[in-house]
């Protein structure tokens, strides 16, 4: 994401309680050389909230978007 200043530690917050919420699951992979690293997968309850912030996201914009309009109609 382009504007996205979200530091590593609380990334992985955000994934620990996503998966305590069900959202995501997490598998460890352990690799030849590196240290073992987790990765994360949506689960069905993941892509549906997923799909819930996406509505909400288009409400939200269509809000700005007529916010923005009209701010312009009066400043131009």
């Amino acid at each position: 994401m382009p504007h996205c200043s979200a530091d590593s530690a609380s990334l992985y917050r955000a994934l620990q309680a996503l998966e305590s919420e069900g959202a995501v699951s997490g598998t460890w992979e352990i690799a030849a050389a590196g240290p073992p690293r987790k990765v994360y997968h949506l689960t069905d309850q993941g892509n549906s909230m997923l799909s819930e912030f996406a509505k909400d996201i288009e409400k939200r914009r269509e809000n700005f978007n007529f916010f923005l309009d009209r701010y312009r109609r009066q400043h131009d």
